[in-house]
């Protein structure tokens, strides 16, 4: 009925004007729309359909029209419409007004044209019965997300009103997204462990009418990191997209992003500097561009997360994809060091297209064969196993199955729904088509191989004879390797005795410099590529490796004279198959006939910078002597080294001076010769002492620190005066005062030990643990702390044995989820808050002494990404405080078999004024009964390891 109202407005309007326009105008409409389905396959692409409407910009008037009649053939799937649509709904409510200025924010033209003139309304935000006050703009630069009825949008919520922890968030027509691929995408890349915003698939509804099914994902935000346990006050970076697709601007910007800093932007900011800084970016750009390949390839992975690095180029691979080759998300951690690239936006590529599969900086990093190799390897682990193919379309059909209902109930959509089944469905082939590409060229070898026969009894290396040289050229995506020498001799002659040499040296002569084969498997050999040339993967080049051939007995004119034919077994390094003999060429001749970034790795410029280190390149040791030292710079330890520091030592650190180590430290003070560092002016700080990235454990004991604040060293951020990142440590007997920053000692990500150390009046947090899923802070003390003595964040530790008193603010802080810390058998005395658990963190504290606090024990949330604190307390003495449980409504606190004024003893609590002795133990004699028995031995067994048939109530001694 509709379709025939359209008809006859047009056919009445027109025949007003003049019949003979009339009848022309509906006989071209009647031809475009008959012209359109029967030519369909010369327009099947985007690209081709695109070309046309430039060529012909009349045919984008009558697009909508042709949209809506070519929809009808949707009746056959009109049964959807009485199905149950499962995906969640969200509702869009925009005025009037902002509605049009949305719309007048677009391009005039349908096609061909950016929308850079993005603009923001007030909207409000409608799901599950909450209602949020919101900003909206359509998304995406492309017309394809705007020039029809449907459009994609942003949706920005407010910091203190998240949804569900969520700040930005993309309502993404389907179809851009392929339907459900990236979806597959995005499964891929958690499999391969790496980091990608969350994403969905949900109905869109604005002021009440629907608008279909939508890809739904996460923007990038400081929420986003934050709840992916990643440090969000850091530099997140990416292309700066929207006015590159300008062609005006394109013509003189004839340049990629790995140029310079110019076509970079950032969507997160770490705030370090007062001014907006691309300062990791630029130490990026310089390694990439003006170092030889030595040191670029010595230095890239300190700048670069390798295990990331390999795992992105290899989810791009596997959906044959080159859209991150400069459209990248380059997210910059500044606890360790090092960037991370974050899949985005992938697609994929017709398999039996070559595309370009590395970025300018991927080129120069694999073109490096080991670095080319690894990758290969890891990419070759994930074809092989069948079942990882099998999982990828189980869930790329079961997320058919989700948006089936949704897609065939969208009116809004463009398309029929004939085409997105046949679309879908190419693409699940082409999923399967990329895979069978990689395994076929993984099992592809071109080798051939140049024998030449030394036939010279001269000729001898360390008293071998040298029989013959083995030229082994090679085309192969595989590595492969030599794995042994085949030859025919004459009857009754046999060679059993001979060794290969493997040329090092690159002079093609055999001497010092070559190596012994001992396992053929320990020489890789890897095709070299031409990333220059357009080719998929890179250009393989006819790459040549030589071995040679020794025996200590034969002579090489026997060998010679007794040869009939020669050539090699070479094996596919990633499936572990022999190349067949007859498809290996082999040719012989008669040879007889006719060679700071830097600092981290750079053990020769530490040695001549710093004499009063000794080093030990044999036992791998740099030593610092005991004795009294002025540090008035800054002083870099290389890895792949033991730094000792032999007591006693005394270290007199110049103001703002640090000394920061790459390999493993061990202080070693005692008791009566302790290791110093202090400051050379007690008024000015030092810097830090700091281990980043260490292979192996380190020891400091008996050791003090005092006047330290905090550094910023190849893009780390040291916040503690001590400060130990991503390296194992344990810390005894050691005295640690007067830190001027956030904490006197900082570790992150890595296992922990603190114990019998004291810590006195630093300026902020004592200590400080950032993601320690294993570790623990025993029998210390801590005074006039100014904020935390303990701070833990993300941790799960064993807190036992330790007396804190007057902290600024709290004794023990427990935060971002926390899981399972336990408090034990501490006296917590005289802080502003004794234990505070927050953001989804849940605590054990057993045995303690809180006493004499403004507030016990507070449970509360502090981030909106997170929620509430939880905590579970036992057998301790709750006294004196004037308050003893404050929780906010999200937060919840439990107490069983404690001592606790004016409490329910419902949970076996009581409430008797404590007699303590003067260490905060119980006086037997004068205590009721119940603080010697009146605990939870259970809760002591669980979680201890205790076995003890009763419990004390207060400290377990």
């Amino acid at each position: 009925m509709w379709l025939e109202k359209i008809f006859l407005k047009i056919k009445f309007r027109l025949f007003k004007r003049h019949r003979l326009f009339s009848i022309t105008f509906l006989l071209l409409v009647l031809i475009f729309f008959t012209a359109v389905p029967l030519f369909s396959s010369k327009l099947g692409s985007a690209e081709k359909r695109a070309q046309l409407l430039r060529s012909y910009p009349v045919l984008t008037k009558v697009l909508p029209l042709y949209w809506k009649i070519r929809k009808t053939t949707d009746i056959v799937y009109f049964p959807y419409f009485f199905r149950k649509n499962q995906l969640p709904t969200y509702e869009l409510i925009i005025s009037e007004k902002d509605q049009k200025e949305l719309d007048d924010s677009l391009p005039k033209d349908f096609m061909n044209v950016v929308y850079s003139n993005k603009v923001w309304v007030p909207a409000k935000f409608i799901y599950d019965g909450k209602t949020y006050d919101v900003k909206v703009r359509y998304r995406g630069d492309n017309a394809v997300h705007w020039n029809a009825p449907k459009k994609s949008y942003l949706v920005n919520f407010k910091s203190d009103d998240l949804f569900k922890g969520i700040e930005r968030l993309s309502f993404i027509i389907i179809d851009d997204r392929h339907f459900v691929l990236e979806q597959l995408n995005n499964k891929r890349a958690k499999k391969l462990s790496l980091f990608v915003p969350d994403s969905w698939f949900g109905n869109l509804k604005i002021n009440g009418k629907k608008h279909g099914l939508y890809f739904i994902i996460e923007s990038w935000s400081q929420e986003m990191l934050a709840k992916a346990e990643l440090p969000d006050e850091t530099n997140f970076y990416s292309d700066f997209g929207e006015e590159d697709l300008i062609p005006e601007v394109l013509a003189l910007r004839n340049y990629g992003i790995w140029d310079n800093l110019d076509r970079w932007t950032k969507l997160v900011n770490d705030g370090k500097l007062n001014f907006q800084h691309y300062t990791e970016v630029k130490q990026l750009l310089t390694l990439l561009n003006q170092t030889s390949d030595q040191d670029f390839y010595q230095q890239i992975f300190n700048l670069i997360d390798q295990n990331n690095f390999y795992a992105w180029q290899i989810h791009q691979e596997l959906i044959h994809s080159n859209h991150q080759t400069d459209d990248v998300r380059l997210y910059f951690s500044n606890t360790s060091g090092k960037f991370y690239f974050i899949p985005w936006d992938l697609g994929n590529t017709d398999p039996s297209f070559e595309i370009e599969l590395y970025g300018r900086l991927a080129k120069r990093i694999f073109s490096n064969p080991v670095y080319l190799s690894e990758k290969n390897k890891r990419l070759y682990q994930y074809l092989s196993d069948e079942k990882n193919l099998e999982d990828d379309l189980v869930f790329y059909d079961q997320a058919v199955k989700e948006i089936k209902v949704a897609l065939y109930q969208d009116r809004l959509k463009i398309y029929t729904n004939h085409w997105a089944n046949n679309y879908i469905a190419n693409k699940r082939k082409e999923v399967i088509e990329a895979i069978d590409k990689l395994k076929e060229k993984f099992n592809q070898s071109l080798v051939f191989v140049e024998i030449g026969v030394a036939n010279d009894n001269a000729r001898q290396f360390l008293g071998k004879n040298l029989l013959a040289t083995f030229d082994i050229y090679l085309k192969s995506y595989s590595d492969l390797y030599f794995k042994k020498p085949i030859f025919e001799f004459n009857r009754g002659f046999n060679l059993t005795d001979y060794q290969l040499y493997f040329e090092n040296s690159a002079n093609e002569i055999l001497d010092n410099g070559d190596k012994l084969v001992n396992n053929y498997q320990d020489i890789i050999l890897s095709t070299k590529r031409d990333f220059n040339e357009l080719a998929e993967g890179g250009k393989l080049i006819l790459t040549k490796y030589r071995f040679y051939l020794v025996s200590q007995k034969t002579a090489s004119t026997d060998f010679a004279n007794n040869l009939k034919t020669a050539n090699t077994e070479i094996e596919n390094a990633m499936s572990g198959k022999l190349i067949p003999q007859e498809e290996i060429s082999a040719k012989l001749y008669n040879e007889k006939s006719f060679k700071d970034f830097s600092a981290i790795n750079n053990i020769n410029a530490f040695e001549r910078n710093n004499p009063f280190f000794q080093i030990g390149r044999t036992n791998k040791q740099i030593i610092l002597a005991s004795g009294n030292y002025q540090f008035n710079k800054t002083v870099i330890v290389p890895a792949g080294f033991i730094l000792k520091i032999m007591a006693p030592a005394t270290l007199q650190m110049a103001p703002g001076v640090s000394l920061i180590s790459y390999s493993p430290v061990q202080l070693l003070g005692t008791a009566s010769q302790p290791i110093n560092f202090v400051g050379q002016n007690y008024n000015q700080p030092w810097g830090v002492f700091a281990v980043i990235n260490a292979a192996n454990k380190s020891l400091i004991q008996f050791s003090n620190f005092s006047g330290g604040k905090d550094d910023y060293i190849n893009g780390i951020y040291f916040s503690g005066m001590v400060s130990i990142y991503h390296s194992d440590v344990r810390i005894e007997n050691s005295f640690f005062s007067r830190a001027f920053a956030d904490d006197s000692i900082n570790v992150k990500n890595a296992v922990s030990e603190i114990v019998s150390s004291d810590f006195r009046n630093n300026s902020a947090d004592a200590i400080d643990y950032d993601f320690i899923k294993e570790g623990m802070v025993a029998d210390s003390r801590f005074f006039n702390n100014g904020n935390d003595s303990i701070d833990l964040s993300g941790s799960t530790v064993l807190i036992s044995g330790n007396f804190i008193e007057k902290s600024g603010d709290k004794c023990v802080s427990i935060g971002e989820k926390s899981l399972k810390p336990i408090i034990y058998n501490n006296v917590l005395n005289g802080c502003d808050i004794g234990v505070a658990i927050k953001d989804l963190s849940e605590a054990l504290i057993v045995n303690n002494v809180i006493i004499n606090n403004r507030s016990a024990l507070e449970a509360n949330q502090k981030k909106p990404v997170f929620g509430g604190g939880f905590a579970k307390v036992y057998n301790s003495i709750i006294w004196n405080n004037q308050n003893d449980i404050v929780t906010d409504p999200l937060s919840k606190i439990e107490i069983f078999n404690s001592n606790v004024k004016k409490q329910s003893t419902e949970n076996k609590n009581f409430d008797h004024d404590p007699a303590f002795n003067p260490d905060f133990t119980i006086n037997q004699k004068n205590a009721n009964l119940l603080f010697t028995n009146g605990g939870n031995a259970e809760i002591l067994n669980q979680i201890l390891g205790f076995d003890q048939k009763t419990a004390p109530v207060g400290l377990n001694r």
